[in-house]
Protein backbone atom coordinates (compact mmCIF):
# COMPACT_ATOMS: atom_id res chain seq x y z
CA UNK A 1 0.00 0.00 0.00
CA UNK A 2 2.62 2.45 0.37
CA UNK A 3 4.33 1.50 -2.57
CA UNK A 4 0.87 2.85 -4.46
CA UNK A 5 0.91 5.67 -1.97
CA UNK A 6 4.55 6.53 -2.97
CA UNK A 7 3.76 6.49 -6.82
CA UNK A 8 0.69 8.96 -6.92
CA UNK A 9 3.09 11.13 -5.09
CA UNK A 10 5.51 11.34 -7.90
CA UNK A 11 2.81 11.33 -10.38
CA UNK A 12 3.07 15.38 -10.16
CA UNK A 13 7.00 15.39 -9.95
CA UNK A 14 6.75 12.90 -13.31
CA UNK A 15 4.34 15.79 -14.83
CA UNK A 16 6.84 18.40 -14.34
CA UNK A 17 9.48 16.95 -16.00
CA UNK A 18 7.54 16.12 -19.04
CA UNK A 19 6.10 19.28 -19.45
CA UNK A 20 9.57 20.90 -18.59
CA UNK A 21 10.82 19.02 -21.78
CA UNK A 22 7.79 20.01 -24.12
CA UNK A 23 6.81 16.50 -25.04
CA UNK A 24 4.00 17.81 -27.92
CA UNK A 25 2.66 15.08 -30.22
CA UNK A 26 2.90 17.23 -33.51
CA UNK A 27 6.05 18.96 -35.28
CA UNK A 28 5.38 22.49 -37.02
CA UNK A 29 5.11 21.77 -40.57
CA UNK A 30 5.33 25.79 -41.71
CA UNK A 31 9.06 26.54 -42.56
CA UNK A 32 8.27 29.86 -44.60
CA UNK A 33 9.66 28.84 -47.71
CA UNK A 34 6.45 27.01 -49.04
CA UNK A 35 6.93 29.50 -52.22
CA UNK A 36 9.87 30.12 -54.36
CA UNK A 37 10.26 33.42 -56.93
CA UNK A 38 12.09 33.97 -59.94
CA UNK A 39 15.69 35.25 -59.23
CA UNK A 40 14.98 38.61 -60.89
CA UNK A 41 12.09 40.58 -62.67
CA UNK A 42 11.56 40.32 -66.24
CA UNK A 43 11.78 44.35 -66.84
CA UNK A 44 15.61 44.72 -65.49
CA UNK A 45 15.67 47.97 -66.60
CA UNK A 46 12.82 49.45 -64.95
CA UNK A 47 14.00 47.85 -62.05
CA UNK A 48 16.98 50.29 -61.24
CA UNK A 49 17.17 53.31 -59.15
CA UNK A 50 17.45 54.98 -56.19
CA UNK A 51 17.11 53.04 -53.13
CA UNK A 52 13.84 52.79 -51.58
CA UNK A 53 13.60 55.18 -48.47
CA UNK A 54 10.79 52.30 -46.51
CA UNK A 55 10.13 55.14 -43.91
CA UNK A 56 9.22 57.91 -45.96
CA UNK A 57 9.45 56.92 -49.84
CA UNK A 58 6.84 60.08 -50.11
CA UNK A 59 9.68 62.43 -49.64
CA UNK A 60 11.70 61.65 -52.53
CA UNK A 61 9.40 63.83 -54.84
CA UNK A 62 10.50 66.66 -52.86
CA UNK A 63 7.10 68.18 -52.55
CA UNK A 64 6.89 69.83 -49.20
CA UNK A 65 3.04 70.39 -49.73
CA UNK A 66 2.74 66.46 -50.01
CA UNK A 67 4.65 65.90 -46.61
CA UNK A 68 2.48 68.15 -44.67
CA UNK A 69 -0.63 66.57 -45.39
CA UNK A 70 0.87 63.33 -45.17
CA UNK A 71 1.94 63.98 -42.03
CA UNK A 72 -1.45 64.61 -40.99
CA UNK A 73 -2.98 61.43 -42.61
CA UNK A 74 -0.62 58.92 -40.91
CA UNK A 75 -1.35 61.15 -37.87
CA UNK A 76 -5.30 61.31 -38.17
CA UNK A 77 -6.62 58.51 -40.42
CA UNK A 78 -8.99 56.74 -39.27
CA UNK A 79 -8.69 53.25 -40.45
CA UNK A 80 -5.00 53.45 -38.85
CA UNK A 81 -6.88 55.12 -35.96
CA UNK A 82 -9.02 51.64 -36.04
CA UNK A 83 -6.33 49.31 -37.18
CA UNK A 84 -4.42 50.37 -33.80
CA UNK A 85 -7.47 49.06 -31.67
CA UNK A 86 -7.40 45.31 -33.48
CA UNK A 87 -3.77 45.58 -32.58
CA UNK A 88 -4.66 46.42 -29.11
CA UNK A 89 -7.35 43.98 -28.58
CA UNK A 90 -4.71 41.34 -30.65
CA UNK A 91 -1.99 41.80 -28.39
CA UNK A 92 -4.90 41.55 -25.13
CA UNK A 93 -6.05 38.27 -26.59
CA UNK A 94 -2.42 36.98 -26.76
CA UNK A 95 -2.18 37.63 -22.90
CA UNK A 96 -5.93 35.66 -22.07
CA UNK A 97 -4.43 32.86 -24.49
CA UNK A 98 -0.70 32.92 -22.43
CA UNK A 99 -2.44 33.05 -19.21
CA UNK A 100 -3.17 29.36 -18.37
CA UNK A 101 0.74 29.04 -18.30
CA UNK A 102 0.77 30.33 -14.83
CA UNK A 103 -1.09 28.93 -12.30
CA UNK A 104 -4.20 30.84 -10.71
CA UNK A 105 -4.42 31.47 -6.81
CA UNK A 106 -7.64 32.51 -5.28
CA UNK A 107 -8.92 33.47 -1.96
CA UNK A 108 -11.83 32.35 -0.47
CA UNK A 109 -13.73 32.33 2.71
CA UNK A 110 -16.83 32.07 3.86
CA UNK A 111 -18.50 32.36 7.63
CA UNK A 112 -21.83 32.37 9.78
CA UNK A 113 -23.83 29.92 11.72
CA UNK A 114 -25.18 26.61 11.04
CA UNK A 115 -27.77 23.82 12.66
CA UNK A 116 -25.97 21.44 13.52
CA UNK A 117 -27.83 17.75 15.55
CA UNK A 118 -31.15 17.04 15.65
CA UNK A 119 -34.61 19.21 13.77
CA UNK A 120 -35.61 19.67 17.65
CA UNK A 121 -31.70 20.97 17.91
CA UNK A 122 -32.65 25.16 17.39
CA UNK A 123 -29.05 25.98 18.81
CA UNK A 124 -26.90 27.47 15.95
CA UNK A 125 -23.11 26.87 15.65
CA UNK A 126 -21.00 29.53 14.24
CA UNK A 127 -18.31 28.37 11.25
CA UNK A 128 -15.41 30.25 9.65
CA UNK A 129 -13.46 29.03 6.73
CA UNK A 130 -10.89 30.84 4.92
CA UNK A 131 -7.97 29.31 2.53
CA UNK A 132 -5.80 30.01 -0.46
CA UNK A 133 -6.16 27.96 -3.94
CA UNK A 134 -4.42 27.17 -6.52
CA UNK A 135 -5.02 25.10 -9.94
CA UNK A 136 -2.62 24.71 -12.67
CA UNK A 137 -2.72 22.78 -15.40
CA UNK A 138 0.52 20.37 -16.59
CA UNK A 139 1.43 21.23 -20.06
CA UNK A 140 2.70 18.15 -20.75
CA UNK A 141 1.48 18.10 -24.37
CA UNK A 142 2.36 21.62 -24.60
CA UNK A 143 -1.44 22.46 -25.57
CA UNK A 144 -1.38 25.12 -23.41
CA UNK A 145 1.70 26.77 -25.02
CA UNK A 146 0.62 26.40 -28.41
CA UNK A 147 -2.22 28.16 -27.97
CA UNK A 148 -0.42 31.09 -26.08
CA UNK A 149 1.74 30.66 -29.13
CA UNK A 150 -0.64 31.03 -31.59
CA UNK A 151 -1.85 33.98 -29.66
CA UNK A 152 1.28 36.14 -29.88
CA UNK A 153 1.72 35.04 -33.74
CA UNK A 154 -1.72 36.59 -34.17
CA UNK A 155 -0.61 39.72 -32.75
CA UNK A 156 2.18 40.14 -34.49
CA UNK A 157 0.08 39.43 -37.67
CA UNK A 158 -2.05 42.35 -36.81
CA UNK A 159 1.22 44.55 -36.30
CA UNK A 160 2.20 43.67 -39.75
CA UNK A 161 -1.55 44.25 -40.84
CA UNK A 162 -0.84 47.69 -39.29
CA UNK A 163 2.31 48.52 -41.45
CA UNK A 164 0.76 47.45 -44.66
CA UNK A 165 -2.24 49.62 -43.99
CA UNK A 166 0.48 52.42 -43.71
CA UNK A 167 2.12 51.47 -46.96
CA UNK A 168 -1.38 51.63 -48.73
CA UNK A 169 -2.63 54.82 -47.43
CA UNK A 170 0.66 56.70 -48.10
CA UNK A 171 0.23 55.24 -51.71
CA UNK A 172 -3.26 56.61 -51.58
CA UNK A 173 -2.38 59.86 -50.04
CA UNK A 174 0.08 60.21 -52.54
CA UNK A 175 -1.89 59.76 -55.82
CA UNK A 176 -4.74 61.68 -54.76
CA UNK A 177 -2.15 63.97 -54.24
CA UNK A 178 -0.61 64.27 -57.79
CA UNK A 179 -4.56 63.24 -59.46
CA UNK A 180 -5.56 67.02 -57.72
CA UNK A 181 -2.02 68.27 -59.31
CA UNK A 182 -2.92 66.85 -62.80
CA UNK A 183 -6.98 68.03 -62.57
CA UNK A 184 -5.61 71.36 -61.63
CA UNK A 185 -2.79 71.66 -64.59
CA UNK A 186 -5.80 70.32 -67.06
CA UNK A 187 -8.20 72.92 -65.63
CA UNK A 188 -5.23 75.35 -66.11
CA UNK A 189 -5.28 74.07 -69.64
CA UNK A 190 -8.57 74.35 -70.08
CA UNK A 191 -9.23 77.81 -69.18
CA UNK A 192 -6.28 78.78 -71.16
CA UNK A 193 -7.67 76.76 -74.33
CA UNK A 194 -11.26 78.64 -73.68
CA UNK A 195 -9.62 82.10 -73.89
CA UNK A 196 -7.69 80.68 -76.78
CA UNK A 197 -10.71 79.74 -78.65
CA UNK A 198 -12.99 82.89 -77.70
CA UNK A 199 -9.99 85.10 -79.28
CA UNK A 200 -10.06 82.35 -82.56
CA UNK A 201 -13.89 82.97 -83.00
CA UNK A 202 -13.98 86.55 -82.58
CA UNK A 203 -11.57 86.77 -85.69
CA UNK A 204 -13.21 84.01 -87.63
CA UNK A 205 -16.15 85.79 -86.69
CA UNK A 206 -15.21 89.15 -88.33
CA UNK A 207 -13.72 87.59 -91.47
CA UNK A 208 -16.31 85.60 -91.87
CA UNK A 209 -18.52 88.95 -91.98
CA UNK A 210 -15.96 90.19 -93.86
CA UNK A 211 -16.01 87.33 -96.78
CA UNK A 212 -12.77 85.97 -95.53
CA UNK A 213 -13.31 82.77 -94.45
CA UNK A 214 -16.18 79.84 -95.00
CA UNK A 215 -18.81 79.15 -92.90
CA UNK A 216 -16.96 75.67 -92.02
CA UNK A 217 -14.35 77.32 -90.05
CA UNK A 218 -16.45 79.55 -88.27
CA UNK A 219 -18.63 76.23 -87.21
CA UNK A 220 -15.55 74.62 -86.15
CA UNK A 221 -14.46 77.35 -84.33
CA UNK A 222 -17.83 77.75 -82.37
CA UNK A 223 -17.89 73.92 -81.40
CA UNK A 224 -13.99 74.17 -80.04
CA UNK A 225 -15.51 76.89 -77.67
CA UNK A 226 -18.09 74.62 -76.22
CA UNK A 227 -16.35 71.84 -75.88
CA UNK A 228 -13.62 72.97 -74.45
CA UNK A 229 -16.48 75.14 -72.20
CA UNK A 230 -18.27 72.01 -71.77
CA UNK A 231 -15.05 70.09 -69.98
CA UNK A 232 -14.24 72.55 -67.67
CA UNK A 233 -17.01 71.90 -65.19
CA UNK A 234 -16.24 68.09 -64.88
CA UNK A 235 -13.03 69.27 -64.43
CA UNK A 236 -13.52 71.41 -61.71
CA UNK A 237 -16.05 68.43 -59.69
CA UNK A 238 -12.97 66.16 -60.01
CA UNK A 239 -10.91 68.44 -58.03
CA UNK A 240 -13.61 69.09 -55.56
CA UNK A 241 -13.75 65.06 -55.13
CA UNK A 242 -10.29 65.06 -54.92
CA UNK A 243 -9.54 67.32 -52.31
CA UNK A 244 -12.72 65.42 -50.33
CA UNK A 245 -10.66 62.81 -50.51
CA UNK A 246 -7.63 63.80 -49.11
CA UNK A 247 -9.52 65.29 -46.34
CA UNK A 248 -11.00 61.95 -45.84
CA UNK A 249 -7.83 60.27 -46.06
CA UNK A 250 -6.82 62.92 -42.94
CA UNK A 251 -9.40 62.05 -40.88
CA UNK A 252 -11.45 65.05 -41.36
CA UNK A 253 -14.06 66.62 -42.77
CA UNK A 254 -12.31 69.45 -44.72
CA UNK A 255 -8.12 69.92 -45.54
CA UNK A 256 -6.42 73.32 -45.88
CA UNK A 257 -3.97 72.63 -48.10
CA UNK A 258 -0.56 74.59 -47.62
CA UNK A 259 0.27 77.51 -49.60
CA UNK A 260 -3.17 78.26 -50.85
CA UNK A 261 -6.96 77.95 -50.02
CA UNK A 262 -9.84 76.20 -50.85
CA UNK A 263 -8.37 73.85 -53.48
CA UNK A 264 -5.43 75.72 -52.90
CA UNK A 265 -2.71 74.61 -54.57
CA UNK A 266 -1.31 76.52 -57.26
CA UNK A 267 -1.99 75.78 -60.80
CA UNK A 268 0.58 73.52 -63.03
CA UNK A 269 0.66 73.01 -66.53
CA UNK A 270 3.90 70.05 -65.91
CA UNK A 271 4.22 67.66 -63.19
CA UNK A 272 7.54 66.44 -61.63
CA UNK A 273 9.33 64.12 -62.48
CA UNK A 274 8.77 60.72 -60.07
CA UNK A 275 11.94 59.21 -58.55
CA UNK A 276 13.14 55.53 -59.59
CA UNK A 277 12.59 53.42 -57.58
CA UNK A 278 15.25 50.52 -56.97
CA UNK A 279 13.02 47.30 -57.09
CA UNK A 280 15.78 45.11 -55.97
CA UNK A 281 15.61 40.95 -56.42
CA UNK A 282 12.19 39.47 -55.82
CA UNK A 283 13.43 37.37 -52.80
CA UNK A 284 13.34 40.91 -50.95
CA UNK A 285 9.66 41.04 -51.08
CA UNK A 286 9.56 38.39 -48.43
CA UNK A 287 10.94 40.82 -46.29
CA UNK A 288 10.12 43.86 -47.07
CA UNK A 289 5.88 43.43 -47.71
CA UNK A 290 4.15 43.67 -44.42
CA UNK A 291 1.10 42.15 -46.18
CA UNK A 292 3.22 38.80 -47.05
CA UNK A 293 5.22 38.49 -43.56
CA UNK A 294 1.34 38.80 -41.93
CA UNK A 295 0.12 36.10 -43.70
CA UNK A 296 3.24 34.05 -43.02
CA UNK A 297 2.27 34.77 -39.11
CA UNK A 298 -0.95 33.56 -39.56
CA UNK A 299 -0.03 30.42 -41.35
CA UNK A 300 1.94 29.85 -38.63
CA UNK A 301 -0.62 30.64 -35.83
CA UNK A 302 -3.10 28.06 -37.75
CA UNK A 303 0.26 25.70 -37.32
CA UNK A 304 0.13 26.08 -33.62
CA UNK A 305 -4.16 25.71 -33.37
CA UNK A 306 -3.54 22.73 -34.99
CA UNK A 307 -1.02 21.53 -32.36
CA UNK A 308 -3.22 22.36 -29.49
CA UNK A 309 -6.35 21.05 -31.17
CA UNK A 310 -4.00 17.50 -31.68
CA UNK A 311 -3.41 17.70 -28.14
CA UNK A 312 -7.02 18.38 -26.79
CA UNK A 313 -7.07 14.76 -27.37
CA UNK A 314 -4.69 13.46 -25.08
CA UNK A 315 -4.74 12.98 -21.11
CA UNK A 316 -4.53 15.97 -19.06
CA UNK A 317 -3.39 16.40 -15.90
CA UNK A 318 -4.01 19.31 -13.83
CA UNK A 319 -3.12 20.15 -9.64
CA UNK A 320 -5.31 21.65 -7.10
CA UNK A 321 -3.54 23.01 -3.86
CA UNK A 322 -5.72 24.35 -1.24
CA UNK A 323 -4.33 26.01 2.23
CA UNK A 324 -6.25 27.86 5.39
CA UNK A 325 -8.37 27.06 8.28
CA UNK A 326 -11.63 26.33 9.35
CA UNK A 327 -13.40 27.54 12.84
CA UNK A 328 -16.00 27.47 14.84
CA UNK A 329 -14.20 30.89 15.91
CA UNK A 330 -13.20 33.83 13.91
CA UNK A 331 -10.01 34.88 16.59
CA UNK A 332 -8.68 31.17 16.23
CA UNK A 333 -8.71 30.74 12.20
CA UNK A 334 -5.47 30.07 11.82
CA UNK A 335 -4.36 28.23 14.85
CA UNK A 336 -2.52 25.26 14.19
CA UNK A 337 -4.88 22.80 15.51
CA UNK A 338 -7.50 24.54 12.58
CA UNK A 339 -5.31 24.50 9.89
CA UNK A 340 -5.59 22.53 6.81
CA UNK A 341 -4.20 21.88 3.73
CA UNK A 342 -4.72 19.56 0.33
CA UNK A 343 -3.07 18.68 -2.79
CA UNK A 344 -4.89 17.19 -5.51
CA UNK A 345 -3.71 15.47 -8.80
CA UNK A 346 -6.13 15.54 -11.27
CA UNK A 347 -6.41 13.27 -14.40
CA UNK A 348 -8.94 13.15 -17.11
CA UNK A 349 -9.04 11.35 -20.96
CA UNK A 350 -11.64 11.93 -23.26
CA UNK A 351 -13.26 8.76 -24.01
CA UNK A 352 -16.31 9.94 -25.61
CA UNK A 353 -17.21 13.23 -26.51
CA UNK A 354 -19.00 12.54 -30.13
CA UNK A 355 -16.08 13.20 -32.29
CA UNK A 356 -15.77 17.02 -31.02
CA UNK A 357 -12.15 16.20 -30.53
CA UNK A 358 -11.42 15.05 -33.66
CA UNK A 359 -13.65 17.23 -35.96
CA UNK A 360 -11.52 20.19 -34.18
CA UNK A 361 -8.39 18.99 -35.14
CA UNK A 362 -9.81 18.45 -38.75
CA UNK A 363 -11.53 22.30 -38.98
CA UNK A 364 -8.16 23.31 -37.57
CA UNK A 365 -6.31 21.33 -40.47
CA UNK A 366 -8.72 22.88 -43.33
CA UNK A 367 -7.90 26.68 -41.65
CA UNK A 368 -4.00 25.34 -41.60
CA UNK A 369 -4.25 24.75 -45.54
CA UNK A 370 -6.73 27.61 -45.87
CA UNK A 371 -4.72 30.27 -44.79
CA UNK A 372 -0.91 28.43 -46.51
CA UNK A 373 -2.68 28.86 -49.86
CA UNK A 374 -3.85 32.38 -49.24
CA UNK A 375 -0.24 33.32 -48.30
CA UNK A 376 1.29 31.43 -51.26
CA UNK A 377 -1.37 33.50 -53.22
CA UNK A 378 -0.07 36.67 -51.39
CA UNK A 379 3.48 36.48 -52.43
CA UNK A 380 2.28 35.29 -55.91
CA UNK A 381 -0.05 38.77 -56.01
CA UNK A 382 3.51 40.63 -54.54
CA UNK A 383 5.42 39.96 -57.25
CA UNK A 384 3.07 39.97 -59.76
CA UNK A 385 2.38 44.08 -58.47
CA UNK A 386 5.56 44.34 -59.15
CA UNK A 387 5.90 43.34 -62.32
CA UNK A 388 2.88 45.37 -63.46
CA UNK A 389 4.34 47.91 -62.38
CA UNK A 390 7.50 48.15 -63.43
CA UNK A 391 6.27 47.46 -66.83
CA UNK A 392 3.67 50.44 -66.72
CA UNK A 393 6.49 52.72 -65.62
CA UNK A 394 8.23 51.26 -68.41
CA UNK A 395 5.42 52.00 -70.78
CA UNK A 396 4.68 55.48 -69.14
CA UNK A 397 8.15 56.79 -69.93
CA UNK A 398 7.99 56.12 -73.65
CA UNK A 399 4.56 57.60 -73.65
CA UNK A 400 5.86 60.78 -72.13
CA UNK A 401 8.79 60.91 -74.15
CA UNK A 402 6.85 60.89 -77.45
CA UNK A 403 3.95 63.08 -76.11
CA UNK A 404 6.58 65.92 -75.57
CA UNK A 405 8.28 65.19 -79.16
CA UNK A 406 4.29 65.19 -80.35
CA UNK A 407 3.71 68.93 -78.65
CA UNK A 408 6.49 69.72 -79.84
CA UNK A 409 5.19 68.99 -83.65
CA UNK A 410 2.15 69.82 -83.03
CA UNK A 411 3.53 73.33 -81.38
CA UNK A 412 5.65 74.25 -84.49
CA UNK A 413 2.83 72.95 -86.91
CA UNK A 414 0.71 75.59 -85.36
CA UNK A 415 2.63 78.13 -85.92
CA UNK A 416 3.79 77.41 -89.28
CA UNK A 417 -0.20 77.25 -90.15
CA UNK A 418 -0.88 80.77 -88.80
CA UNK A 419 2.10 82.03 -90.48
CA UNK A 420 0.80 80.66 -93.47
CA UNK A 421 -2.81 82.16 -92.94
CA UNK A 422 -1.11 85.56 -92.11
CA UNK A 423 0.67 85.42 -95.46
CA UNK A 424 -2.88 84.41 -97.15
CA UNK A 425 -1.84 80.89 -98.11
CA UNK A 426 -4.52 78.82 -96.18
CA UNK A 427 -7.89 79.71 -94.96
CA UNK A 428 -8.24 80.19 -90.98
CA UNK A 429 -9.38 76.45 -91.04
CA UNK A 430 -6.17 74.83 -90.55
CA UNK A 431 -5.60 76.92 -87.37
CA UNK A 432 -8.45 76.03 -85.73
CA UNK A 433 -7.68 72.37 -86.66
CA UNK A 434 -3.82 72.99 -85.06
CA UNK A 435 -5.00 74.62 -82.34
CA UNK A 436 -7.17 71.59 -81.32
CA UNK A 437 -4.18 68.97 -81.52
CA UNK A 438 -2.08 71.31 -80.02
CA UNK A 439 -4.67 71.21 -77.04
CA UNK A 440 -5.12 67.76 -77.10
CA UNK A 441 -1.45 66.63 -77.31
CA UNK A 442 -0.89 68.93 -73.87
CA UNK A 443 -4.28 67.41 -72.56
CA UNK A 444 -2.63 63.81 -73.44
CA UNK A 445 0.96 64.91 -72.16
CA UNK A 446 -0.31 65.87 -68.78
CA UNK A 447 -2.39 62.69 -68.12
CA UNK A 448 0.88 60.28 -69.13
CA UNK A 449 3.04 62.62 -66.48
CA UNK A 450 0.52 61.98 -63.88
CA UNK A 451 -0.17 57.86 -65.14
CA UNK A 452 4.07 58.18 -64.76
CA UNK A 453 4.11 59.33 -61.01
CA UNK A 454 0.71 57.08 -60.75
CA UNK A 455 2.91 53.83 -62.11
CA UNK A 456 5.89 55.14 -59.54
CA UNK A 457 3.87 54.99 -56.69
CA UNK A 458 1.83 51.61 -57.35
CA UNK A 459 6.20 50.30 -57.71
CA UNK A 460 6.74 52.28 -54.33
CA UNK A 461 3.41 50.18 -53.17
CA UNK A 462 4.30 46.93 -54.43
CA UNK A 463 7.73 47.02 -52.70
CA UNK A 464 6.57 47.72 -49.52
CA UNK A 465 7.09 51.22 -49.23
CA UNK A 466 6.30 53.50 -45.90
CA UNK A 467 6.00 49.29 -44.00
CA UNK A 468 9.57 49.49 -42.36
CA UNK A 469 7.55 50.96 -39.30
CA UNK A 470 9.90 49.82 -35.72
CA UNK A 471 6.95 49.01 -32.81
CA UNK A 472 8.53 52.17 -30.91
CA UNK A 473 7.45 54.39 -34.05
CA UNK A 474 3.94 52.15 -33.66
CA UNK A 475 3.95 52.43 -30.08
CA UNK A 476 4.64 56.47 -29.91
CA UNK A 477 2.11 57.22 -33.58
CA UNK A 478 -0.30 59.97 -32.93
CA UNK A 479 -2.93 57.61 -34.41
CA UNK A 480 -2.28 54.69 -31.40
CA UNK A 481 -3.56 57.79 -28.99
Amino acid sequence: MRRYLRIIFLLPFLAFILTATGCSPYRGRISGEEVTLPEAYSDAAAATGVALTLSGWWTSFGDERLNSIMDKALAGNLDLKTAFERLREARAAAGVASSPLIPSLTLKGYGGRVKQGSFADLDPVESYRASFATNYELDIWRKLSKRAQAGKLNALASQEELKALRVAISAEMVSEYFLLLERRAQLKLARDSEAGYEDTLERVELHYREGLTSSESLYLARRSLSAVKARRPLIEADIKRTVNALALLTGSHSIDLPNGSGDGLPSKVTLPDPPAFKAGLPSTLLKERPDIEAALLRVKAKDSELAAAIADRFPSFSLTAEYGGTSEKLSNLLDSPNILWSIILEAAMPVIDGKRRALEVERAEARLKESLFEYQKSVLSAFRDVEDALSSVTAMRERVLELEKHTKITTEALRRAETDYRQGLTGYLPVIEAQNTVNSSLGDLISARHNLISASVRVARALGGGGAWSEMEINNSPAAN
